[in-house]
């Protein structure tokens, strides 16, 4: 039987309030919600720092990676986990989502150090060579991988097999450039080629030969011309080199070299027409038994290597290279993407195993800033006494810091705490410290200096400390408290309003656990900086260079006139001269040297005639 349920005032009354309620919400809140979110938020503090984003579906290193402005790809790699280790997986991240999907895996395994370059008239990647983790067997595939359709496809193959090249798109022809890498696993197969590749003709072409041929460079293209940075070349050298390749002219050219000494297989990317490079490192130590080109698992001899967190970037338009934030895990082999101003470096090798994680950076150049001055307050913040006694004091002794010319950031010495090879082993147990005391002006200032950092442990058991202390040691603020081996010089800087009128200290200090993994810290070119001064105005800025002629007009009976110039910023004055019984009379301003800001003129005469002023010609 239905029942027909009776509709109560009572629920007449609480469904008023309930629409009552919702239309408030309507007319008030919505609003207010929708205008937060189209607010646009703040601009965000530049440089600012790597983030840790969601990790890669498989831990690998060595994928090619590459960027349609909406998505980075990351093609191949070789994996500790995978089995076989070299994987043919081919992966996408969403900045936005930050996820990760996998696409249709490359044709075939051929894959760790390949490259990869977006074509952008198709909506291609290309993904050139590569080579097999275990077997050094190349490839001289041209893969080509369709965004819109997930599907794979073959282009003509490249005139020899090749791995670790140098790679980018130049837009002003449509033409795609290979350089130099290796034709099998190992360095010593370094070769000096040029490749150009046509898309539309599906063709290679040679071109000028590349001056130093090496593997896993840094490379990018800006303006029409391919930069070829660092990379290890046939002698098994870790390369600082940076050359030009004018695409136009097809020629080479040296530039200006790249910071540090990890300078092997690095991630890249361009961004804001600037070539950034971002990690990296020596994958084997120095007694290492093999020249392979990548790091095997199962190599003997291998010591712990000197990857780096470190990253520059390089500006064609200064031939300059600039420090930018440190990445939050070191990884070399890390495979680096620009999607638009947004860097991305996915997996790597961080010395011991095969990693998932990646990290994004907002890329951004900072407005340059006037250049302050050294306060003079910090003395021998330089070092070239050769010594720190008597301006730097010692309170950690293992081992006790030197000066050293080993490594000098600017001039001839720097100073060195902690263990590097030239201090006497084993490695000891304890601090190896200093620092210097002084007084911090009114104003405050900034805390300035540079340091290189070298470790072959983890902060767990080493470390490299900076601190400002009070006058008794006790620490005010941690600088930083790290254990990193970057091997590039790195600028520091405190602001110290917050100290101002105080006297205190600035302590380095490196602690090690005498386990036999070194590390150190050199520190250089250490000041308190303030604004330059204004500099005091000479006699000849203050010279007026502008003259008038004052011409004075007779307008009845003849009389005498007298004039005189004035300057209003100095109260001196010069008599303009004598102009009577004449119908025009031009009088001529006078130079009027005055210390103190420009003179401003005033024009006095008696009796009142009619006056008036004109440029003088």
């Amino acid at each position: 039987m239905n029942r027909k349920t009776t509709t109560t005032s009572k629920t007449h009354l609480l469904r008023a309030a309930f629409f009552l309620t919702l239309l408030f919400l309507v007319i008030q809140v919505i609003p207010r919600v929708v205008g937060q979110r189209k607010t646009p938020e703040a601009p965000a503090v530049c440089p600012t720092p790597w983030q840790l984003v969601a990790n890669m579906p498989l831990d690998l290193y060595g994928a090619a990676g590459a960027s349609n402005g909406t998505f980075s790809y990351h093609a191949g790699g070789y994996s500790f986990s995978s089995v076989p280790p070299t994987v043919n997986v081919f992966n996408r991240y969403d900045p936005v989502a930050n996820t990760w999907t996998a696409l249709a895996p490359m044709p075939d395994s051929l894959s760790l150090m390949a490259s990869a370059v977006y074509y952008p008239p198709t909506n291609k990647i290309y993904v050139f060579g590569g080579e097999d983790g275990d077997t050094g067997v190349n490839s001289n595939a041209t893969r080509i991988y369709d965004i819109a359709s997930n599907t794979w496809s073959a282009g003509t193959p490249m005139p020899d097999v090749r791995s670790f090249m140098a790679s980018g798109y130049n837009s002003a022809n449509g033409k795609i450039y290979l350089v130099s890498g290796y034709n099998t696993g190992f360095v010593d197969s370094a070769q000096p080629t040029t490749w150009e590749y046509d898309p539309v003709a599906n063709t290679f072409a040679v071109k000028a030969n590349f001056p130093h041929p090496a593997g896993g460079f840094a490379s990018g293209v800006i303006s029409g011309h391919l930069y070829v940075a660092g990379g290890r070349d046939l002698n098994n050298v870790s390369l600082n080199l940076v050359w030009d390749y004018d695409i136009a002219a097809n020629t080479w050219t040296q530039k200006a070299n790249m910071p540090g000494s990890q300078n092997n297989v690095r991630g890249s990317a361009v961004a804001l027409d600037n070539l950034w490079v971002f990690g990296g490192g020596n994958p084997f130590g120095p007694t290492a038994s093999t020249k392979a080109a990548f790091a095997r698992e199962r190599i003997k001899g291998q010591l712990v290597p000197n990857t780096t967190t470190g990253a520059s970037r390089y500006d064609p338009a200064t031939d300059s290279w600039s420090s930018v934030p440190n990445m939050n895990v070191q990884r070399a082999f890390t495979s680096g993407a620009a999607i638009s101003a947004k860097l991305v470096a996915a997996g790597g090798y961080d010395g011991t195993f095969t990693v998932a994680s990646a990290e994004a950076l907002d890329a951004c150049i900072p407005e340059p800033t006037p250049t302050p001055c050294d306060s003079g307050v910090i003395v021998n913040g330089g070092f070239e006494t050769g010594s720190l006694a008597p301006d730097w004091v010692i309170d950690g002794f293992n081992n006790p810091p030197v000066v050293s010319t080993a490594n000098p950031h600017s001039g001839t010495f720097s100073a060195a705490a902690g263990d590097f090879g030239p201090f006497p082993a084993p490695e000891p147990i304890g601090d190896s410290s200093f620092y210097q005391q002084f007084a911090v002006p009114a104003t405050g200032g900034t805390l300035s200096f540079w340091h290189w950092d070298y470790t072959t442990d983890s902060i767990t058991f080493d470390w490299q400390d900076a601190y400002i202390t009070n006058s008794s040691g006790t620490i005010l603020a941690t600088i930083f408290h790290q254990c990193v081996s970057d091997q590039i010089w790195t600028n520091q800087t405190v602001d110290m309003t917050p100290y101002a009128g105080q006297t205190v200290r600035i302590k380095f200090l490196v602690h090690q656990d005498g386990f036999g993994d070194d590390t150190g810290m050199y520190v250089d070119d250490v000041a308190l900086l303030e604004p330059c001064p204004t500099p005091t105005p000479t006699h000849q800025h203050l010279r007026r260079l502008q003259r008038y002629t004052y011409t004075y007009t007779h307008t009845g009976a003849d009389h005498a006139a007298r004039a005189w110039l004035q300057s209003a910023a100095c109260k001196r004055w010069t008599s303009s001269g004598v102009a009577d019984l004449g119908f025009h009379r031009h009088l001529s301003q006078r130079h009027v040297d005055c210390h103190g800001a420009e003179p401003g003129w005033i024009l006095y005469r008696s009796p009142q005639p009619q006056w008036s002023r004109e440029p003088y010609l």
